[in-house]
């Protein structure tokens, strides 16, 4: 009988030590999950806060070009640069949009693995 309690035991044991494991593994997942979120988000706010700034630019570009039309050169090139900052962002974002479904990808490799 003494024997038996003595398996018993151990098996719990055993099971708990698994279970334990188990529930370590799910938090490192979802800690790795959360911090995943929080980048993205941060990344997310500094690309607002640019394309605010975008179109301030823009509107201060479109409100020159109306008051003076004399100063076509210059015009020119600051829409060039507004061009230029645009095809930056959308590389930025398009980048970040890769790397946004390279961590989704991996938190679904280790939530399957699990």
């Amino acid at each position: 009988m003494q024997r038996q309690l003595e398996k018993q035991h151990e098996r719990l044991a055993g099971l708990s030590t698994q279970w334990e494991q188990r529930f370590s593994m799910l938090e490192q997942v979802l800690n790795t999950g959360l911090e995943t979120a929080t980048s993205t988000a941060s990344a997310m706010n500094e690309r607002m806060a640019k394309f605010v700034r975008l179109a301030e630019v823009l509107e201060s570009a479109v409100e020159r070009s109306i008051s003076t039309s004399k100063d076509l050169a210059s015009l020119s090139r600051k829409v060039v640069t507004v061009e230029d900052d645009v095809a930056m962002l959308a590389q930025e974002m398009a980048n970040d949009k890769g790397d946004r479904s390279k961590s989704n990808a991996l938190l679904l490799r280790q939530a399957e693995s699990q």
